[in-house]
């Protein structure tokens, strides 16, 4: 009876470790550069004009560390406005077409 107690705590470590680790997959994480993966919704959440940037350099098979995705799908989470930062005024001129 010991013995079988003793396993299923194991057992049931196991089980809560692996919930967290895909519970945490599962979540959107902050990012720095304005997107983040959505496990759960299958999709990116993009929240500045770096962001866009970054999914735009997805799609077209740019980015320094993710694969070409034509695919991928995004959603915006906030109002997104593509100036200079050095300019009010002055559209981004950096803008790569998705």
């Amino acid at each position: 009876m010991n013995t079988l107690k003793k396993f299923l705590s194991l057992l049931l470590s196991v089980l809560l470790v692996l919930g967290a680790v895909s519970a945490g997959l599962m979540s959107v994480s902050a990012d720095d550069d304005g997107i983040a993966w959505n496990e759960a919704d299958n999709r990116y959440e993009i929240s500045s004009y770096a962001g866009l940037k970054s999914f735009a350099s997805i799609v077209n098979g740019t980015h320094a560390t993710i694969p070409r995705n034509a695919a991928a799908s995004a959603v915006l989470t906030d109002n997104i406005i593509c100036k200079n930062n050095s300019s009010d005024t002055e559209y981004a001129s950096d803008w790569i077409p998705i």
